[in-house]
Parts: C-alpha cells; sequence; structure tokens
C-alpha cells in the first residue's frame, strides 16, 4: 500500500510540476485591488479551534504570496449554511466572492447567473486563471478525460466558479468492513462471493453473534449507498449505462438483490433496526462483537473504531476492508460509492465584485486560481514546510510530504482529531482547491487496515467512473418540480417503503413486481426520462 502511495505521488509531483509551466496570468497587481470580501460557511472541524478563516494559515500565507486582503465572513453560530445563504439573498447585499453549493440554488448555478446573483467565468479563465483551467481544458483535463470539466460545466457551458477538484486515483473511501479478529478465530476467510457471506454469516451465528451485518439508517434498499447490491451489477439509484440512464431498482437483477437480502434478514443475517440505526449504534455493535461486518467510511468509521479499540487496551481487536463483493469468484464490480473528480462547494464571483470595476473581477479570480498553483495546492494540503509538514525522501529518492506533530499530536491545539488538526492550519478537502493527494491520505489515514482499505475499495475505480450519474447535472424548474411531486407520492409509499417490506419480511416476495410496476405507473418512468434528458444536455454542454 504505502508503495502504491508513493508512486502516485511521484506522479503527481511531475504533473505539478508541468502544471508551473502553465503560461502565467495576464498581469492583474492585487497588492492595489483593495479589500474583498468572501462569505463562506465555517467547516466543523475548522470551527473547533478557529472563529475565522482569516485565523487559519493557509489564508494568511495565501495573502502574503498575493498581496490581497480578503475578510472572511461567516454565518453566525446556529444557522445552517442554507439559511444564512438565503439570508444573504434576500440582502441584495453581496459579497465579492461567496463560497456555496451552488447546485442547490433553486434552478442551479446557471439560474443564479441570470438572477445577478454570481457571473459566468468564461471570459477570465484562460487569462486570469490559467492553474484551474488547465484542470478544466488544458493537459490535466486531457489527461483525466475532462471529468474536471464534465463534472463542472453548467448545462448552458458556463464555469461558475472555483471547485473541489480531487486528484490521485482515489475516489471510493467506503465500504464492508468486517471484525478480522474474529474471522481467525473461527478460520475463516474474508468473503469475496455472495455465497461467502452467507456461509460466514451462518458460521457467525453459530459462534453467538446476534446480527452478522449492521448498517445505519437507509443503509438498504432503493436509493441506498452500494454494498451487496454490486453483485448484481446493479445500483441503487440511477446510473450509466454507454450513454442510456438506468434506475437500478427497475433491473431484473435488483429483484434477485432483494431476495437475496430477505433470505438474509429472515435468517437473522442482517440488524432488524438498520433502518433507525446511527453510527454510534453500529460501532457498539462492532465493538462488542454482536455484529462483524458493517458499512462505513476509511476515516469516520475505521479511523474512530481503531484508535478507540487501542486506547481501551484491547490488543486483539482487528478490522480489515472486505473487497466489494461479486456472485462468482473472478468478477468484477461496476458500481462504488465515489467522490466526484469535482465537487462543491465552489467559490462563484459576485455580480458587485465588479459593479464598479471590472479589474476586481480580475483580480478575485487570480486570487482564488492560487490555490490551483503548486504553491497554493501545497498550502491546503500541507501548510508551511518546517511548521505543518517537512520532506523526506523514499528510498527511490522521491521526496514526500510528512505532518509533523503539530498536525499528529493534535490534542497541542485543543483539537479533538487529526482530522480537525488539518483543518486548523488548512482546509484540505470539503474546500474549494486541491483534495487527496496520496501524501495526504497516507498521513490522515494512520492504520495499516485504513490503507489497505482505500486500495481495496478502489480496485475497480475505472469502471465504476464510468456509470456514475454526474453530481454535477441540474434540472429545470419543471423538471424539478415533477421529480419533487413523483418521489412524494410514489417513492415512499409505493417503492422505498415496500421494498423496505419485502427486505424486512412484512411482504411477500410475490409483491415485489406489483411494487414496482406501481411506481412506474405512478411516475418513476418518467422520471427516468427526465434524467435522461437531463443527461443528454449535459453531454452536448461538455461537448461544445
Amino acid at each position: 500500500m504505502k508503495k502504491s502511495l508513493k508512486v502516485m505521488s511521484l506522479l503527481l509531483a511531475v504533473c505539478m510540476v508541468l502544471g508551473a509551466c502553465v503560461s502565467c496570468s495576464k498581469d492583474v497587481n492585487l497588492s492595489d485591488a483593495g479589500k474583498f470580501t468572501y462569505w463562506a460557511s465555517m467547516y466543523s472541524s475548522s470551527a473547533q479551534t478557529l472563529t475565522s478563516y482569516s485565523e487559519m494559515l493557509m489564508y494568511q500565507e495565501i495573502a502574503k504570496a498575493t498581496g490581497l486582503e480578503v475578510e472572511f465572513i461567516h454565518p453566525s453560530k446556529g444557522n445552517t449554511g442554507s439559511e444564512a445563504f438565503q439570508i444573504l439573498l434576500a440582502s441584495n447585499d453581496y459579497p465579492d466572492m461567496i463560497e456555496y453549493s451552488w447546485g442547490s440554488y433553486s434552478g442551479g448555478p446557471d439560474q443564479a447567473i441570470e438572477d445577478g446573483v454570481i457571473i459566468s467565468l468564461n471570459d477570465y479563465l484562460e487569462d486570469y486563471a490559467p492553474n484551474y483551467y488547465d484542470y478544466m481544458e488544458g493537459e490535466k483535463g486531457k489527461a483525466n478525460d475532462y471529468l474536471y470539466k464534465k463534472q463542472t460545466i453548467t448545462l448552458k457551458g458556463n464555469y461558475y466558479g472555483f471547485s473541489n477538484l480531487a486528484i490521485g486515483n482515489y475516489r471510493s473511501f467506503g465500504g464492508i468492513y468486517i471484525r478480522k479478529d474474529m474471522l481467525d478465530k473461527w478460520g475463516v476467510e474474508i468473503p469475496v462471493t455472495i455465497d461467502d457471506w452467507t456461509e460466514l454469516f451462518k458460521v457467525a451465528k453459530e459462534n453467538g453473534v446476534e446480527y452478522p451485518f449492521t448498517i445505519t439508517r437507509g443503509g438498504l434498499g432503493v436509493n441506498a449507498i452500494n454494498s451487496y447490491n454490486v453483485a448484481w451489477d446493479i445500483a441503487n439509484n440511477f446510473y450509466i449505462d454507454g450513454e442510456t440512464v438506468k434506475y437500478g431498482p427497475f433491473e431484473k437483477a435488483y429483484k434477485n438483490y432483494i431476495k437475496k437480502l430477505a433470505e438474509w434478514f429472515k435468517a437473522g443475517y442482517i440488524d432488524p433496526d438498520f433502518v433507525t440505526n446511527d453510527s454510534n449504534t453500529v460501532f457498539g455493535r462492532i465493538t462488542n462483537g454482536s455484529s462483524i461486518a458493517a458499512f462505513g467510511y476509511v476515516g469516520s468509521a475505521m479511523g474512530v473504531l481503531i484508535p478507540a479499540m487501542i486506547d481501551r487496551g484491547d490488543t486483539e481487536f482487528k478490522l480489515a476492508a472486505c473487497p466489494y463483493p461479486v456472485l462468482k469468484e473472478g468478477q468484477s464490480t461496476r458500481f462504488l460509492n465515489l467522490m466526484a473528480e469535482s465537487s462543491s462547494p465552489t467559490i462563484a464571483i459576485s455580480t458587485q465584485c465588479g459593479a464598479e470595476d471590472e479589474e476586481r473581477v480580475k483580480a478575485a479570480v487570480k486570487w482564488c486560481d492560487y490555490i490551483y498553483s503548486e504553491e497554493g495546492s501545497i498550502l491546503s494540503n500541507f501548510g508551511v514546510e518546517g511548521e505543518t509538514y517537512t520532506i523526506e525522501k523514499d528510498e527511490n529518492g522521491v521526496d514526500h510530504f510528512r505532518y509533523t506533530d503539530k498536525i499528529l499530536d493534535h490534542e497541542k491545539i485543543g483539537a479533538h482529531s487529526v482530522d480537525a488538526a488539518l483543518f486548523h492550519f488548512f482546509r484540505v478537502g470539503n474546500a474549494p482547491g486541491i483534495s487527496q493527494h496520496p501524501d495526504y491520505l497516507d498521513g490522515y489515514y494512520q492504520y495499516e487496515e485504513q490503507k489497505d482499505a482505500i486500495v481495496k475499495w478502489n480496485e475497480t475505480i475505472d469502471a465504476a467512473k464510468k456509470t456514475y450519474y454526474p453530481s454535477s447535472i441540474s434540472f429545470t424548474d419543471e423538471e424539478a418540480q415533477k421529480i419533487a411531486t413523483i418521489k412524494a407520492s410514489a417513492g415512499s409509499s409505493n417503492l422505498s417503503a415496500g421494498i423496505l417490506d419485502i427486505i424486512m419480511g412484512r411482504k411477500s416476495m410475490s409483491e415485489y413486481d406489483s411494487i414496482i410496476k406501481g411506481a412506474k405507473k405512478a411516475g418513476y418512468t418518467d422520471m427516468v426520462k427526465i434524467y435522461q434528458t437531463a443527461y443528454d444536455r449535459y453531454l452536448e454542454a461538455v461537448e461544445q
């Protein structure tokens, strides 16, 4: 695992050097541009130790490097980001830069442009944001099959802001994990096929495990996360097959998947409270051995359980990531739980930024672009050399970023975790900029079990990317209203609840076909067509 991360670091280092060769942006003197305002909800991990991003090392260093003064505006405590955003819109007094998940704006970012809230950046990126433009339209974009562009540009062809761009090969950070120490005790291997899982569950029950598999609410059935369903080459939601949009529950294989879940539930293999479980319930069942397997993420599940059991002094406790299941050994999966190449939140430039002087827009664009430069991406992932990171050479002479004790001994700064320590100094993820650098992953995921999980849960990442329905796709107001109406009338009563009833034995498998037929009749067939229409528009926008 470490070697694979190091190879990725080398490749990315080369890419960063090449990125530095991108032509410089046109001259804009940022130090003479005056003060800029930047509105953003504060990430919860940062809020543990900071009151404003202006206190963050990353932004202090960016100010030194660019000469541009930025004043951060954060929603007051108690206001959610969406509520505070609506208050901001109602004021008609916009800051220069607004960081938000613009896909949730009514009508999407295109509508925000038409409403005069933010501007299109199409006329500015190439000249004033060459680093970001390279990921969209240049060599870095081409090397990644233009996925950054595909997941960023709007249906009307607008670049509306600066997003979180994930680099490297790792996009899946969740899957099924298992109590490896209990399997070792029973002499059982980590399951690969669905039949392996059935046999394991049987052995677990024979050894006193109450409910072998546990999961949080909404973890199984319609619109759930991808777990056992992938064995039947099916998703729980909308996905792409070639250029055709499909809805997993309407495919024939989905019935076989639900049938298996119902069999497992009846046999007592699945936690009967999975619909209402929260993460603490799941963690409790895993640590006390009343369950042996669960779905979770590398950081928020394995990264919590492993150190907790170490602190408890349990030297036998051991977790392991399971491969995504298949029906027959040797098969591979097309579906994973993916992080998009480009994701929110996104920094948009408001219409009021350049209302009196367009040069301010150019300055704001250039400031944002610095985050995507070689120096800026190092700042947002690792901070300052000698303070939050050092450079170490591996056995092949390749340089790697290594976090210092300021990060690893997080309690010294009042942070409750490595995650909180990272977000005290810089915005390494869930933020505009470059994320998922291999050296960050290597430092953030401190345990070998976590490092192995990243590799295992990304083995079929290339195939999974082709089936992923882009999260950047937005719908017209009419389409969005129709989708909401269909879900309200058909989703909860006929489909989602009906499928759960079958899984939990409250309804018979003989009723499955009528549940699917009822959902289609109630409008789900039309919803699939809406998703297809939106996807077709998306492809046209990308090609343009």
